[in-house]
């Protein structure tokens, strides 16, 4: 085989004799940023008569590039020719090189993955104890992004981490890093800030370039991210305990309220480990049955009777006793059975609103769901299914959901609603006026009934503001011909003066406090009997 094709392709050691003819046309070969170092590497053991060994690029005359690594000797006479053995290792090469990157990066975003995204931290670390550079770390954290990949699908949510990943290192100055670290998780290094302000500002620049939409296929999405910010201590130069540090920042970004960052402090470890603590402790109450649902009556004040019930959610903690939503929900959030919970909660709801129909007591039931469940691909069918197997007329439930869920993804929010109210149930907007609808929305959505947020009426004997929004949405609710419902009336004075400027339907512990069936059954059949409801006291 001649070097010049084996300088191509070497499927076996090829033999060359250096000097000559053959060594120039060897050496004519060689890529040109590699000549120099082989020329002083062979020129060196030519002089010293010895064996030497090298690893370099040859160009062939297709212009592709190979790795040939030469093996040659110079005898100790000094007028004996040198040899050298070439053996092509490209394939061995990058075989070599795929596997150090499939060891230190990510295949979906193409970043730093988590060991090598701290490893890069490390050694950061160790530059700024000689240079004093600033180092500071991010963990960035997508929120909701489960929502997300349930609402339109996986392939779009991996694509969108891919794109959220390059703006991200497109954001990040020179010397920094950006790694994925699992999940929805970024981790973020960044070596250029001198001081706190500085470390803030690039956080703050970077959730505004992630506010942008990103567009896939003429498709808009929006994300939104969680941000933890953590500096080492002086002398701290563990990149591990940065970034623990960093993600429990992250993590008290989001129970703050999401969309936003939070520099780590140590008061903030004691609070993840409670948080963990409580998240372990919703895990087992939803495998050992101790949530349960409750039921808070809506009374009509034109006959002073309940007509229907809201289904809440109550755990039975083995320690705290029952607690209310607001301890437990957003947790429930972050576990893999919200969804599952949901469902629970609807078929649980439609059992109970047949037994009590079944038992001569009309009462409608009013069950709340989550935008993640409504947006379930399966959602309406399993509606379908859960009231033909509890028999529960249709009729008889109605589903609420919040302003923000109604007003997401206008054109397919019109559809989905469309359908369900096919079924023959009853929708309800919850929490309306608090902001985020268009009430020209209302003139397209299937809705029957609109539900005045609490807000609205804690201060409404006080604040005329809140007064006048009740009355307008009363007002609107009577044009378009939907029942309103005012929610968290607490005393006769709040009574006294929805009444007053029209309000009909009623809920609150003024009339009755979330109860369980057993404890609601009396007031249910004193409304049956068209007996008067009382104020009961919590």
């Amino acid at each position: 085989m001649s070097v010049e094709s084996g300088i191509i392709s070497l499927p076996q050691p090829t033999f060359c004799r250096l000097g000559g003819a053959q060594e120039a046309d060897l050496r004519s070969r060689t890529h040109a940023d590699d000549i120099g170092t082989v020329e002083r590497i062979v020129a060196a053991a030519a002089a010293e008569r010895r064996a030497y060994a090298v690893e370099y690029r040859t160009v062939a005359p297709d212009l592709s590039v190979a790795v040939v690594q030469e093996t040659g000797f110079f005898p100790e006479q000094a007028d004996a020719p040198g040899s050298a053995v070439l053996v092509d290792i490209t394939a061995r090469r990058r075989r070599e090189e795929s596997e150090w990157r499939a060891a230190r990066y990510d295949r979906l975003t193409g970043l730093p993955n988590r060991d090598y995204f701290l490893q890069r931290v490390g050694d950061a670390l160790q530059r700024e104890s000689q240079a004093g550079n600033g180092v500071a770390v991010f963990v960035v954290d997508v929120d909701r992004f489960r929502e997300t990949n349930d609402l339109f699908g996986r392939e779009i949510g991996d694509r969108l981490l891919h794109m959220l990943g390059a703006r991200l290192a497109d954001g990040v100055a020179a010397g920094g890093c950006v790694g994925y670290l699992g999940l929805d998780i970024f981790g973020v290094l960044v070596t250029t800030a001198r001081d706190d302000a500085a470390v803030s500002r690039i956080a703050r620049e970077l959730m505004l370039a992630i506010a942008e939409p990103f567009v896939i296929e003429l498709q808009p999405y929006h994300l939104s991210v969680s941000v933890g910010i953590n500096a080492p201590l002086e002398h701290e130069r563990d990149a591990g305990v940065l970034a623990r540090g960093a993600y429990t920042a992250m993590r008290a970004a989001k129970v703050a309220g999401r969309n936003r960052s939070r520099w780590y402090c140590s008061e903030m470890s004691a609070h993840a480990a409670n948080e963990g603590r409580r998240r372990n402790e919703l895990n087992a109450a939803l495998k050992n049955g101790e949530l349960a649902l409750y039921y808070q009556p809506i009374v009509d004040i034109a006959c002073d009777r309940i007509v229907a019930v809201e289904a809440l959610a109550r755990w039975n903690h083995p320690t705290r006793g029952l607690l209310p939503p607001a301890e437990f929900i957003d947790l429930l959030d972050q576990t893999e059975y919200v969804v599952a919970f949901g469902e629970w909660v609807l078929r649980e709801a439609c059992r109970q609103g047949q037994a009590w129909l079944a038992a001569g007591l009309d009462v409608r039931m009013c069950v709340n769901v989550s935008a993640l469940q409504f947006r379930q691909p399966n959602f309406i069918s399993l509606v379908a299914s859960i009231l033909q197997r509890s028999g529960l007329v249709a009729e008889q439930l109605e589903i609420e959901l919040t302003e923000s869920v109604m007003v997401d993804g206008f054109g397919e929010m019109v559809e989905r609603l469309s359908r369900l109210k096919s079924l023959g149930v009853r929708l309800a907007i919850d929490d309306f006026g608090t902001g985020y609808s268009s009430l020209a929305y209302l003139k397209y959505f299937p809705i029957d009934t609109l539900k005045i947020d609490r807000a609205f009426v804690a201060d409404i004997a006080a604040d005329t503001f809140d007064r006048a929004i009740a009355t307008t949405v009363l007002t609107l609710a009577n044009e378009l011909k939907l029942d309103c419902v005012v929610e968290g009336v607490e005393d006769v004075e709040q009574h006294d003066i929805l009444c007053a400027i029209g309000c009909r339907f009623m809920q609150g512990f003024y009339f009755a406090e979330p109860m369980a069936p057993g404890r609601l059954l009396p007031l249910l059949r004193a409304a049956t009997q068209h007996q008067a409801l009382r104020a009961a006291p919590p």
